[in-house]
């Protein structure tokens, strides 16, 4: 099933689950007191522990529940290796860098990246009209990946996974990803060849970009098979294949969720085979992802 963002399917996904402990008052110890107190089993996600005033903070400044997953994601990740003593910091870091960091590295957030958390909120409660300060994925300006994100931002959370996968890469990946839009995009409308695609793999499993010259079902179909074929090959529980027909502008066209947990099937690897076959499919180490021509 493809999901056609213009009008949205909502599917019922296997999602990541965050869990979220909520005091229903002001307690800004609770940050303090949750990262040296809370015992958790040895590889548990972290769990996300706000007052009321923070959960208010966050949902405010953090709109949609793409940008929400995302922080949740990312505020549990590095629970064990970021220290401040506000989850305002942590908040405010978030949207000025991204709140992200390489494993064995540790950081400490001091109370200056409050700032515009500070400033937005004050506006707010004295019912100034202001809008959210962007956010640093926001202010990038990558040809294709920019107009990409912003349409996904707003996509069904069913489909949060992808679209966390992007927002997990690095500025220099994404500017890969957009020079590698940018080829296949050209060489499809020079050749007029029906499909062309390439493959990225992502903390959750991976992706497979596909562009299309026309929007049939054979070139739906075309593509999923791609998809299915990295999936089973790359052994991973979650792929989606991004659709992007040059028949319109839109940055994506449309969403194919290929969510299952992987096994072994001989079927699906003499299907992956004969796709691999059929569209010449080639892995190089020193890109970012695989290329099907």
């Amino acid at each position: 099933m493809v999901v056609n963002l213009s009008c949205p399917i909502l599917l019922r996904l296997d999602l990541s689950h965050f869990s979220i402990g909520a005091h229903k008052a002001a307690f800004p110890a609770v940050t303090t007191l949750s990262r040296s107190l809370l015992e958790r089993p040895e590889n548990a996600p972290a769990p996300v522990i706000w007052d009321i005033g923070v959960l208010d903070c966050v949902a405010r400044m953090l709109p949609t529940s793409i940008e929400m997953l995302f922080y949740l994601k990312s505020r549990g990740d590095v629970f064990d290796m970021a220290v401040s003593d506000s989850e305002y910091n942590y908040l405010g870091y978030h949207i000025r860098a991204k709140l992200a960091l390489y494993e064995n590295t540790f950081l400490l957030i001091e109370c200056d990246f409050a700032t515009l958390v500070d400033d937005f909120m004050i506006a707010a409660d004295l019912g100034i009209e202001a809008a959210p300060p962007q956010g640093v994925l926001e202010t990038l300006e990558i040809p294709l990946v920019s107009d990409l994100l912003a349409s996904l931002k707003t996509a069904p959370p069913e489909i949060a996974s992808v679209v966390i996968d992007f927002y997990e890469f690095s500025s220099t990946a994404l500017e890969e990803v957009s020079r590698m839009i940018q080829s296949v995009r050209e060489e499809v409308a020079t050749t007029q060849k029906a499909v062309k695609a390439f493959s990225v793999p992502s903390g959750s499993g991976g992706l497979t970009y596909a562009v299309t010259k026309d929007f049939s079902a054979k070139s739906q179909a075309a593509a999923a098979a791609i998809g299915r074929k990295n999936k089973y090959q790359a052994k991973a529980d979650h792929w989606y294949v991004i659709l992007d027909t040059l028949q319109t502008e839109l940055p994506v066209d449309s969403l194919l969720p290929l969510v299952w947990p992987w096994r072994e099937d001989e079927e699906e690897g003499e299907a992956a085979r004969r796709t691999g076959e059929l569209f010449h499919s080639t892995r190089k180490a020193v890109v970012i992802g695989e290329k099907d021509t």
